[in-house]
């Protein structure tokens, strides 16, 4: 990744919508519209932060029909110049603009490249860089939320306080050994001791809200295991409130595992439900025993 480079990419999911958006950013954004944008003026020319329609040509050849928005840095996402093309969302239309960009210069962005480029160029710090993508895939209100939190940098704030808290008890202690003929009084060992207490507890209690985040974002994982027959497959459609699973009066119905989600109190719970764990001949129910047993593993 070099940042002279100028990279696109297509910014909205893959397949077919109402609109898609093609993304350029870098040094020559702008240029590169100038080369693919027929709308009257020259991109580069236009107000930043402004939008206009237009036209992706690419030769003699029109591709579609566009809004162009042209934002000049640093006033942007990633800090650079930015240009946002919004065409219309089909699949070869998104990727002829794309390749159009490219064959003006830009380089195709790598994964993550434009929130990189925003971490480079201290538009977000890394804890803010890493929030984008859980705000991003975030299945439920609490797990939007605290990666809402994360993105407008609380976790940043509050690590920058427990930062300066001790770099400033260290150079009191550092200043009571370093200048002594300046008659510095050198902090008292109960009161240094009492406010590392402080802090330990405070980064402590930062540091448990890893599980319940973690819980938040990637869910809970339950498995109904037990012998045959004992209502596991009654248990996961009564959860489900549908008829996910079969059930019959026949020991062995579940052969394989099962597995669903719900949301549950804002919390993804992802259900495993397990054939019935008993010995065996039979071939196939010896899988889905040994199945249950590594879900509960």
């Amino acid at each position: 990744m070099r940042k002279e480079d100028t990279i696109t990419a297509i910014a909205t999911p893959p397949g077919q919508g109402a609109l898609g958006i093609l993304r350029i950013s870098g040094p020559g954004a702008f240029q590169i519209a100038d080369s693919m944008f027929s709308g009257g003026r020259k991109a580069s020319e236009f107000k930043s932060h402004t939008v206009h329609y237009g036209s992706i040509v690419c030769g003699p050849e029109t591709i579609d029909n566009v809004l162009l928005v042209k934002m000049d840095g640093p006033n942007t996402y990633t800090g650079e110049n930015t240009i946002e093309v919004t065409c219309h969302g089909g699949r070869l239309v998104l990727h002829k603009a794309l390749t159009t960009a490219i064959a003006a210069g830009a380089r195709p962005a790598e994964p993550g490249e434009f929130t990189m480029r925003a971490f480079l160029n201290g538009k977000m710090d890394l804890a803010q860089a890493e929030a984008v993508q859980e705000f991003i895939s975030a299945e439920n209100e609490l797990a939007l939320r605290a990666a809402s939190q994360q993105l407008e940098g609380r976790l940043s704030m509050l690590v920058e306080r427990f930062r300066k808290a001790l770099v400033a008890l260290l150079a009191e202690i550092e200043a009571s050994i370093d200048f002594p003929e300046e008659d510095i009084r050198p902090a008292a060992l109960d009161d240094v001791s009492r406010r590392l207490g402080d802090l330990e507890q405070e980064i402590t209690a930062l540091a448990r809200t890893y599980a319940d985040g973690r819980r938040i974002r990637e869910g809970v994982r339950i498995t109904i295991a037990g012998r045959p027959n004992v209502g596991k497959s009654s248990l996961l459609n009564a959860l489900l409130e549908k008829d996910r699973a079969i059930i019959t009066h026949v020991p062995g119905t579940t052969r394989d595992v099962l597995h669903e989600s719900l949301i549950w109190q804002g919390i993804v719970l992802q259900i495993t439900d397990t054939a019935g764990i008993r010995y065996s001949h039979e071939i196939v129910e010896k899988e889905g025993v040994r199945r249950s047993t590594d879900a509960v593993r």
